[in-house]
């Protein structure tokens, strides 16, 4: 849900002030930058990620330019660069609040948490240079976390690009794969085609659960080339309106044994998203 879009890795990587970058490219994956500059979408894909650089909305901007596209080109350079080392590893974004012993214990089954969830507030809203990313503002993030018919789980993501509750894109889906590593953590995996840069994974910490309805959730991510984090409140209900006051008691103290300022949580209105 809050995939942070380290695609951005990509367009660094091809830009002339990065030299370094280019010629890692050229010299171990020569093959594969020629077969995307071959293919007319592959190409258009990485022209796009080049201009986002710099632009204040880069995160943003370089997932409306098809960074999980399936084009096999695309993907085969990113892969290539991945194992190469031609991408440069990052500050990482935002804070890994918690650790797996402080999620909930009473949670050792996912239905315990299956269903639909809404982020409406988060943690990570890129509000300096600790908290850059925004992952925990962008609109409309819809988990539904989903048993399938052999027995394994997905979290079914919708989400757009943009932030404090406008969109500025289509909706853009993932589908990570789902298990319980610890209790109360919930691991999602991302395959090949769900994810720019793979193995990508992010544990979401239920670290509160005052109602069935209403969760705090603290998430750690990671790929080869950045950590990235954030905390949100989740939910059934698609806006605040139906939080009672003594839930929210309960996950504002939450949120302050985990160091963050429940007021000042970004704050997202999904009630105009589509279901």
């Amino acid at each position: 849900m809050k995939l942070f879009a380290t695609v951005l890795l990509t367009v660094l990587a091809f830009q002339t002030t990065h030299g370094q970058g280019i010629l890692c490219t050229t010299t171990h994956c020569f093959l594969e930058l020629g077969a995307c500059v071959l293919d007319s979408r592959c190409y258009e894909i990485l022209n796009c990620l080049q201009g986002c650089e710099g632009q204040p909305d880069e995160v943003q901007c370089s997932y409306v330019c098809g960074s999980f596209d399936a084009n096999p080109h695309f993907r085969t350079l990113v892969s290539c660069m991945v194992e190469n080392g031609c991408m440069p590893t990052y500050q990482e974004d935002g804070l890994c609040l918690a650790t797996d012993d402080q999620a909930l214990q009473e949670i050792t089954d996912l239905e315990q948490v299956s269903g639909d969830w809404w982020v409406l507030k988060g943690q990570n809203c890129g509000q300096d240079e600790v908290w850059y990313g925004g992952a925990d503002w962008l609109p409309c993030q819809h988990g539904r976390f989903v048993k399938v018919d052999d027995g394994s789980w997905i979290n079914n993501t919708t989400y757009c690009n943009g932030h404090d509750s406008t969109c500025i894109s289509d909706l853009i889906v993932t589908i990570p794969n789902l298990s319980l590593v610890a209790p109360g953590v919930v691991r999602h995996d991302y395959p090949e085609g769900q994810a720019p840069i793979i193995p990508q994974i992010e544990d979401w910490k239920f670290v509160a659960m005052p109602d069935p309805d209403w969760a705090l959730v603290i998430w750690c991510g990671s790929n080869p080339v950045l950590k990235y984090n954030g905390a949100f409140v989740i939910s059934r209900h698609q806006n605040l309106d139906q939080l009672a006051p003594e839930v929210e008691v309960k996950l504002r103290e939450a949120a302050s044994n985990f160091g963050l300022d429940y007021d000042e949580m970004c704050v997202s209105n999904n009630e105009n998203c589509p279901e």
